[in-house]
C-alpha cells in the first residue's frame, strides 16, 4: 500500500470505497511495472504512484515505467494499446484526489473493454512467467 493510501486511511477506523479503488490502481501498476508500491529505487521516498506519474511526464512512454519483459511480450502487437490503456485506469484509479477516482464498477467496465473482441486474433500470445516472488500480467 502507498504511503499516500496509508495516508488516507489513518483518519477513520475503515476503509472507504475510495481507499479501495486507490489500492486497486496501486496493484495494478505494481503488476504493470514489477516494482514494490515503496520500491527503494524510487528517489526521495517517492510510492510508485508518484514515480510512475514522475516518469511518464505526461507523455505516453509507458515503455519508461512497464516491466521490459512485459514490453518485450508487447512490443509490435495489439496488447501493447491494451497495456496502455490498463495503466491510464490505474493512475485514474490511484488519482491523489478521492473525487477524481472511478466507481469500481466503471473500472470493471473499462478493463473488461480492454480485451479484445471475442472472435479477434491475437498477433501472438501473452506468456508470463512468473517466479517465486515476482509478479507479472497477462490480459487474456
Amino acid at each position: 500500500m502507498s504511503l499516500r493510501c496509508l495516508a488516507e486511511l489513518a483518519f477513520s477506523t475503515k476503509s472507504s470505497m475510495e481507499s479501495d479503488v486507490y489500492s486497486y490502481g496501486v496493484v495494478l501498476l505494481e503488476l504493470l511495472t514489477r516494482r514494490t508500491a515503496v520500491d527503494p529505487s524510487f528517489p526521495d521516498s517517492t510510492d510508485i504512484v508518484g514515480w510512475v506519474s514522475s516518469a511518464l511526464n505526461g507523455t505516453d512512454k509507458i515503455e519508461a515505467v512497464c516491466d521490459p519483459a512485459l514490453m518485450e511480450e508487447v512490443f509490435g502487437t495489439v496488447e501493447m494499446e491494451e497495456v496502455r490503456k490498463v495503466l491510464s485506469v490505474a493512475l485514474r484509479c490511484a488519482a491523489r484526489e478521492a473525487s477524481q477516482r472511478p466507481s469500481m464498477a466503471a473500472v470493471v467496465k473499462e478493463l473488461t473493454g480492454v480485451r479484445p473482441a471475442t472472435g479477434c486474433q491475437r498477433r501472438r500470445p501473452v506468456v508470463v512467467r512468473v517466479e517465486a516472488g515476482e509478479t507479472g500480467i497477462a490480459i487474456p
